[in-house]
């Protein structure tokens, strides 16, 4: 079974460790920056393998070959994803074969090399040192705390969310909280996808196609 990272932001992170994020949501970057017209006029069809096609994936309307096939990123469901996060790396952790991981929110995991292999000092930071924070494109498995699930799988147009979807990707609390952008879950939940993707081009009005991935958190024992 293959692994798959995926980054999210420490919102998200929050989310999946409280188990208010069951469900997350990003840009299919193939599609939504192609300038194929079948892609831009037609809809992109979620597919499980056809004989032309060897990965699951969405295809273009009237795609028959390789080249049709926007592959999604983060698996299919019942493969499992690891979560990239900002991190840093503490070194010289009562000998030089432990090291620990360093996370945002103030959580911590110790780990061991054994065989005297040693983390790669380009990541790692002196006891007494200055944290050195990495951007989570960087993390490595073995750094990462947080193993997943994919559940399910689908392609829709990030304004075909729905209230339901929006709260299973973390908008609940804001929303018992009351702070609605104009008096509407879509309108909160708008602001909170403009945050994230204007800035790269993919913003609320721009509605791209997006892959809505479910997911589930496993335990550590049983991820092992």
């Amino acid at each position: 079974m293959k692994e798959r990272g995926i980054i999210c932001t420490a919102d998200e992170v929050r989310g999946i460790l409280d188990g208010t994020i069951t469900e997350l949501r990003r840009v299919v970057w193939a599609v939504s920056r192609s300038t194929d017209s079948r892609w831009a006029h037609g809809r992109p069809h979620w597919l499980n393998p056809k004989p032309v096609i060897t990965m699951p994936g969405c295809w273009s309307e009237g795609g028959d070959s390789e080249s049709d096939v926007a592959r999604c990123p983060y698996g299919v469901p019942g493969d499992r994803m690891f979560v990239r996060e900002t991190w840093a790396l503490q070194t010289g952790i009562q000998s030089d074969h432990h090291s620990r991981v360093h996370y945002r929110d103030g959580e911590q995991k110790l780990i061991y090399w054994q065989d005297g292999h040693k983390v790669p000092e380009i990541y790692g930071f002196e006891l007494t040192g200055k944290e050195r924070w990495h951007s989570s494109s960087t993390m490595p498995r073995w750094a990462s705390r947080i193993d997943l699930v994919n559940t399910a799988v689908r392609v829709e147009r990030v304004q075909e969310i729905s209230d339901e979807d929006a709260f299973l990707e973390g908008l609940q609390d804001i929303v018992n909280l009351g702070q609605l952008d104009d008096g509407s879950v879509r309108g909160c939940y708008r602001k909170h996808w403009n945050s994230r993707h204007a800035k790269d081009g993919f913003g609320w009005d721009v509605n791209p196609w997006t892959w809505v991935i479910g997911i589930r958190r496993l335990d550590k024992e049983k991820a092992e």
